[in-house]
């Protein structure tokens, strides 16, 4: 795209009777009831239109479409689903390649920087930002006045009740001001999204093909065994009524439903256990103890079983499901600061796993019967067993079957690498127990699996959580959590042997802070650390990675910071979105944030270059699931090994990094 490209700016309000929150934005796109309220548009820095489908479509920007010029939306995705299911076939409008979308949420995610718009505004400092009053009108103006006998009813269609002029003269006056207030929302909103356009960095071209390959896999979606779910469904209605007519029977009728968190608390406490709340680790706990009553022993363990989130999971998959039985938009780009991508809609990155079924999908014939008592028989409670089936319930497409493959400890492999600890990479290298080996250089004395299974996890753990400079009081905390009780000192010494041992690794924290600030301090500057390259750019650090790709840390600047263990000393500190209140804050950004951004960009970028090879080959890809990649293939097109070797080919720019795939294939997704 040239700089005298013409650019389309356009955004669509629409209203329909489905929810887009549950159904999500291609049941919604798809749906009947969907139609388009507005929509506002502007070519370039002109003037910002607005069209309704009382008119004929634009021209000038069916000329736009058809000569395959760009057109920009936040959140491209809907309006590309939009125009695609409802403009399109209803008025007129010309297809749209999908390599024409440019999104600006995804160029803000790149940035690091809030995907909302709203947010996006507020952090830039624009302006012009969302009108949220305007928000608050599309929203209500988005669902039906309501649905009775003769239809559904909508806020943008005029209707007068009473037979005073005056009346009516409100009622129109106040219709006229809900469609101004809508028109002038989505004026503001192309307006916005096009000013906070100009202060992006576009994607890369590389980036760009990441990018579109993440709106192929959504539009692919996934194919779902849906007589399944809705057998799983019936099964656990049934097997609740069942638990909690015995919960209201023990408790004499003080709770009769397992939903009821504060009447089982006060139940609780009517038979002397004070429990605080009811929460998966405070039952498991109070269920551990030898002296509980043995009626709240029943109680805690019907809500143990019974309060699992496996009814609303597969009720979500009904929602989202279409007419074929697959979901779709199921993956978010760079949904991670790192790139990484993160799961939408159905959430099929935590899927639960497996507690009690080795081989969840023998369960599945039994489930389409519909006996929760055969289940429960056989297997064990329903709750249980549908929960550990829901994995299962994701399938390939008839006639077709899934490849997954995963990559093993991917993190500790590219940390290793990154850092230059050559022992450690040696280790994967001849494919050795890499805990093992570092738990007999941290005992001194050879450990096993076998003999040594304490000892190997507590390795396990130093491994994988000490890696990015995680203190003994923690790594304690962390092994109580697994059930791995260990002493504090044991821990400490735990931690201090890991950083004795990965001398390399332990020094890469320090580096890396200090490269950063280096930049920093030295604007025209670029810094180098091993395969890392640091250089300020508008204000903000770019760390630029070993495939060339590059992480943005905005309005970074060196200031003084208190550590954890009450040293002040200078640190990077950068403009980021808080996970919990999304305000846009200044955060610290500790050395072993640095090295955890880094390692999982880079093994995102491993992922990525993974992807592009499976979709090459035949094997088309549907999900990401954290380091896991699933496709879908003809039955029979090869064997797991030749997967396995596809997937864990090294990237050209990661000579020396040791990838190993764990995969497997089968007809329904399993863990």
């Amino acid at each position: 795209m040239s700089e005298n490209t013409p650019i389309l700016h356009l955004d669509y309000e629409t209203k329909s009777a489905v929810d887009l929150t549950k159904c999500g934005a291609y049941r919604y796109a798809q749906s009947p009831t969907t139609d388009i309220l507005c929509m506002a548009y502007a070519f370039g820095d002109n003037f910002v239109q607005l069209w309704t489908p009382d008119f004929p479509f634009p021209p000038e920007i069916i000329e736009h479409i058809k000569n395959g010029y760009p057109i920009y939306a936040h959140n491209a995705q809907f309006e590309r689903l939009i125009t695609q299911y409802i403009t399109t076939p209803r008025y007129g409008c010309p297809p749209v390649a999908l390599e024409q979308w440019y999104c600006t949420a995804a160029m803000a995610a790149a940035m690091a920087l809030p995907r909302s718009l709203d947010g996006l505004g507020a952090a830039l400092n624009l302006p012009i930002q969302k009108d949220m009053a305007g928000s608050r009108l599309m929203l209500k103006m988005s669902k039906p006045r309501a649905i009775d006998e003769d239809g559904v009813r909508w806020w943008d269609t005029l209707e007068i009740t009473g037979k005073k002029q005056e009346t009516k003269d409100k009622q129109v006056a106040k219709f006229n001001e809900r469609l101004e207030g809508l028109y002038a929302y989505c004026i503001n909103d192309v307006e916005t999204e096009r000013l906070a356009e100009k202060h992006l960095y576009p994607l890369s071209p590389e980036e760009r093909e990441v990018y579109l390959l993440d709106q192929r896999i959504n539009d692919r979606g996934i194919s779902v065994d849906l007589k399944a779910v809705k057998a799983a469904i019936k099964i656990i209605e049934k097997a609740s009524a069942k638990l909690e007519k015995q919960v209201a029977r023990i408790t004499g009728g003080a709770v009769t439903s397992l939903n009821q968190r504060d009447k089982i608390i006060e139940w609780c406490h009517s038979r002397e256990v004070f429990l605080v709340s009811l929460d998966k680790q405070n039952v498991a706990e109070a269920l551990a103890r030898k002296d509980l009553p043995h009626d709240v022993r029943q109680v805690l363990y019907a809500r143990q079983v019974g309060g699992k989130s496996s009814t609303a999971k597969l009720k979500k998959i009904l929602e989202q499901a279409d007419e074929h039985g697959r979901i779709h938009g199921n993956l978010l780009y760079h949904g991670a600061t790192t790139g990484r991508f993160s799961g939408r809609g159905v959430q099929l990155q935590n899927l639960p796993r497996p507690e009690l079924l080795e081989e969840p999908e023998d369960a599945i014939p039994y489930i389409l019967r519909g006996d929760d008592e055969e289940i429960d028989l056989l297997f064990g409670p329903p709750f249980v067993v549908v929960a550990d089936c829901i994995r299962s319930m994701v399938t390939a497409a008839e006639g077709k079957v899934l490849y997954a493959a995963d990559f093993a400890q991917i993190e500790v492999r590219v940390l290793a690498w990154l850092a230059g600890q050559n022992d450690l990479l040696q280790s994967f290298k001849n494919e050795e127990d890499v805990y093992c080996s570092f738990g007999s250089k941290l005992y001194g004395y050879p450990i096993n699996k076998k003999d040594h299974p304490k000892q190997r996890q507590i390795c396990k753990g130093l491994i994988l959580g000490a890696c990015y400079g995680m203190g003994g009081a923690k790594f304690h905390a962390t092994c109580e959590k697994q059930g791995l009780i260990i002493a504090m000192q044991e821990a400490l010494d735990g931690i201090n042997g890991y950083r004795r041992i990965n001398t390399k690794i332990t020094k890469f924290w320090a580096n890396i802070e200090k490269a950063a600030i280096r930049a920093i301090r030295n604007p025209n500057s670029t810094v180098t650390l091993g395969y890392l390259k640091f250089k300020m750019r508008d204000g903000n650090l770019r760390m630029r990675l070993p495939s060339g790709r590059v992480l943005n840390y905005p309005e970074a600047r060196v200031e003084q910071a208190a550590t954890p263990w009450g040293q002040v000393k200078d640190a990077v500190v950068v403009s980021a979105q808080n996970a919990l209140t999304r305000k846009w804050e200044r955060v610290v950004l500790t050395p072993g944030t640095l090295v955890e951004n880094a390692t999982q960009a880079v093994a995102r970028d491993v992922m990525v270059e993974a992807m592009f090879r499976a979709d090459e080959n035949g094997y088309l890809v549907l999900l990401t699931v954290h380091d896991e990649l699933v496709s879908e293939t003809n039955g029979g097109f090869g064997s797991v090994e030749d997967f396995e070797a596809l997937v864990a080919r090294p990237p050209s720019w990661a000579e020396g990094l040791p990838i190993k795939a764990e995969g497997w294939c089968s007809y329904r997704y399993k863990k």
